[in-house]
């Protein structure tokens, strides 16, 4: 997991939690309903994360392009398809 992105979700720990909210909702003045009941995670909630939510050996000990196995002989003929 890269810095920043480290350095913010434990700002946003800090902080009581961010609304990640688009555009659109913002200015109908309504809040997202992921909203409704919310629950900022604990400082060890936050800290397993890094670890838990990682793709590092998902494929194998030796695997050397991540998650480029996700992409699939068929998704690359529809992506040629789109050209």
């Amino acid at each position: 997991m890269s810095t920043t992105r480290r350095r913010f979700l434990k700002s946003a720990m800090a902080v009581g939690g961010v609304a990640l909210v688009g555009p659109a909702t913002r200015a109908a003045g309504r809040a997202p309903a992921a909203q409704t009941e919310r629950r900022v995670p604990t400082r060890a909630e936050v800290n397993e994360w890094f670890t838990s939510r990682r793709n590092w050996g998902r494929w194998g000990e030796d695997d050397q392009v991540g998650a480029v196995n996700l992409i699939t002989a068929r998704k690359r003929a529809a992506a040629a398809g789109l050209v």
